[in-house]
């Protein structure tokens, strides 16, 4: 599949999913958004239980280019529990 044939293209589904898709068009394209899904508590980015990196998902996202997730070295990673603890994927 040539990838230069889409003007854009749109990721969703399960972070370790999309974080192998995020690995093999990382130095291919830049028209890449990912549409992120974590635990969300409040919803207004008070409570920090969507954070990745600092960034609310909830208030900042959900959806983030290529460009934004290179600086969330926790995207495919970790994320955080109902409960605030930290689960590696």
């Amino acid at each position: 599949m040539d990838i230069n044939e889409f003007d854009m293209i749109y990721v969703c589904g399960p972070e370790i999913m999309m974080k192998s898709v995020y690995d093999y068009l990382l130095n291919k394209t830049d028209r890449v958004e990912f549409s992120l899904e974590r635990p969300m508590k409040c919803g207004i980015g008070i409570c920090d239980s969507c954070s990745i990196n600092g960034i609310q998902v909830c208030r900042d996202g959900p959806v983030f280019s290529i460009k934004d997730l290179k600086n969330m070295d926790e995207f495919g990673r970790t994320r955080l529990s109902f409960s605030g603890k930290r689960i590696y994927l």
